[in-house]
């Protein structure tokens, strides 16, 4: 990765010569700017690689993917898939969980469904929505433990999920099979299609996953899903 500084960008655009220095200063601010906007979301990427190693990544990122959002909220929206070529795995998915908590935060609130108006419409047929602030995210043990400097997490660690209360963004480890079942409902199955597999010993197990999910506000709304009759 080859960062330019100001004043090889100043030499391409090629201004009139007393209006360079005014250029390359306009330039410098702006970059700074920018930089200062990534850090305050990437957080644990700055503590990761370091505050120099990260103003040269935030200003290649700037520089090779302008943000096509006024909002500087939202300029990090590529910044994974950016780092995947520049850094190690952990550090790309210190960037993914810091995105999800920035999405869980700026994300407009909605209302939650309680599981009682999910049973009245239709709860094995149903299509859960979820919350605009929950968020899935995958990643390993080891990022997860630096993302959120908890000393443990679950032997079956496959992911975290991320949702604001107030104005508080909350998070929580996930092992394997809630986090497949997470996935799955994300994905448009409905409740029937991801119980039907599971033993009859699983399933107190996930009725109890499901009640926390209610509590927590996870779940928006529900839609019923029916079947199209096969035709022989």
């Amino acid at each position: 990765m080859r960062n330019e500084g100001t004043a090889g960008l100043v030499g391409r655009l090629r201004p009139h010569p007393h209006l360079a220095p005014r250029l390359q200063s306009y330039i410098a601010g702006f970059l700074i700017r920018q930089q200062k906007a990534l850090a305050s979301v990437f957080r644990s990427v700055v503590q990761a690689v370091g505050e120099r190693r990260f103003r040269e990544l935030s200003q290649a990122y700037v520089l090779q993917t302008p943000s096509q959002n006024p909002a500087l909220e939202f300029l990090g929206v590529h910044f994974e898939n950016f780092l995947a070529g520049h850094t190690p795995a952990w550090v790309v998915q210190l960037a993914r969980l810091d995105w999800a908590r920035n999405q869980a935060l700026l994300a407009p609130p909605s209302p939650s469904l309680s599981l009682t108006e999910l049973e009245r419409a239709g709860f094995s047929q149903a299509q859960l929505h979820f919350a605009a602030d929950f968020q899935l995210v995958s990643a390993d043990p080891m990022a997860w433990q630096i993302w959120s400097k908890e000393l443990e997490s679950p032997s079956d660690f496959a992911g975290a999920a991320l949702w604001r209360r107030g104005f508080q963004v909350r998070h929580i480890a996930l092992g394997h099979d809630e986090f497949r079942l997470l996935h799955q409902l994300s994905q448009g199955a409905t409740v029937a299609e991801v119980l039907e597999p599971l033993s009859e010993t699983a399933l107190p197990q996930t009725v109890q996953q499901f009640q926390r999910w209610f509590q927590r506000g996870w779940i928006r709304s529900a839609s019923t899903h029916i079947p199209q009759e096969k035709v022989a």
